[in-house]
């Protein structure tokens, strides 16, 4: 019975990782794993392969793979990538994420971190979308709210302080303050995965969390960016 058991909860929250188009060049394991902005001229890079993950029964989806087919892409030498698609079939309980995956020297690697926004503050909800789900935070002591599977952008005026408040006077808060080329940051208030926090280019961040805001790494807020809608 016991075994019987194991077999379907392995079955219940089944990951598959695959490599599609694999370019066949071997390279050095890769360690970042940068969003490439579409202005980027990405003449240089070059081509490892597609990465594809799927998923069934997972909450936090969207991190899940993306953090799977990171650990793929690097083996292979990949160190940043471009959305192919992604889709999410409620029916099946399955998801799956394409990712073209891309080599890059360090300078151009840079070159692209420095077309990243910069003083933009990103807040996320849950990922999968339900506009029954909803989450109330503050803004300079202003009431905003989104729902699940949607985020709220905001972008830093020069010399501003943002307070932001997630559960009133005893909730979280944290100060983030305009600086110049100051990268965006990503918060979620749902608190799925946010492990391997990196800015993407050649600098490294200082990851914080205040019980209720929790820091996204970069490269996967990026990602969340593309997937889900912004909250208006």
């Amino acid at each position: 019975m016991l075994i019987c058991f194991l077999f379907f909860a392995n079955n219940a929250w089944s990951q598959k990782v695959e490599v599609m188009n694999a370019s066949g060049k071997v390279y050095q394991e890769g360690k970042k794993f940068a969003f490439i902005e579409p202005v980027t001229d990405t003449k240089g890079y070059e081509f490892v392969g597609s990465v594809k993950a799927t998923i069934r029964n997972k909450k936090s989806i969207i991190s899940t793979l993306f953090f799977a087919i990171k650990e793929k892409a690097n083996k292979l030498g990949a160190n940043c990538y471009k959305v192919q698609s992604f889709s999410r079939e409620d029916s099946l309980k399955d998801a799956v994420l394409i990712l073209d995956c891309y080599v890059a020297s360090d300078s151009l690697i840079d070159v692209n971190f420095n077309n990243h926004e910069k003083n933009v503050v990103f807040i996320f909800g849950e990922e999968k979308k339900d506009p029954t789900d909803t989450y109330r935070f503050n803004l300079n002591d202003e009431k905003k709210e989104i729902t699940s599977g949607s985020y709220y952008r905001y972008d830093l005026r020069e010399g501003e302080e943002l307070k932001i408040n997630k559960g009133g006077f005893t909730g979280a808060s944290m100060w983030i303050n305009w600086k110049k080329n100051k990268p965006a940051i990503f918060l979620t208030l749902s608190g799925f995965q946010v492990t391997d926090v990196g800015l993407g280019g050649g600098e490294t961040v200082t990851t914080f969390s205040t019980g209720g805001l929790n820091q996204v790494n970069i490269s996967l807020g990026y990602l969340l960016t593309q997937l889900l809608i912004q909250s208006r």
